[in-house]
């Protein structure tokens, strides 16, 4: 139940379909979310823990809870690093971090932008 819960926030994650074929999980059974986190906290734990930056955290709790960038860390120090993206099961990250980057960097004036 818990690898079919995972794939409706996640339903191209390949991992969890290999994982729900291997157990023989319905991948249908529950109505498909558009978040496509998982909310496993692989990445907001290897920013803490590993790269000592918190550059990632948790937004919100309960059924709002949310993993977003922090942009005034991320600005400085995500650019550079992108660790996290191998880490996530999803790739929700990356989508994420753009979305951060183009909000925080409005135009051409992103530290990718300037790095040109």
């Amino acid at each position: 139940m818990i690898l079919e819960f995972l794939l409706a926030h996640a339903p191209y994650s390949a991992q969890l379909q290999d994982l729900a074929q291997e157990y023989g999980a319905d991948r249908d059974r529950f109505e498909k979310e558009s978040s496509f986190c998982i909310l496993c906290g692989l990445c907001v734990r290897y920013c803490a823990e590993v790269k000592k930056k918190n550059a990632v955290g948790y937004v919100d709790c309960g059924a709002r809870r949310e993993i977003r960038f922090i942009p005034e860390i991320a600005a400085t120090e995500c650019i550079h690093c992108k660790e996290c993206f191998e880490i996530c099961p999803t790739s929700y990250l990356q989508a994420a971090f753009v979305l951060t980057e183009s909000l925080a960097f409005p135009k051409d004036s992103s530290p990718t932008a300037l790095m040109k």
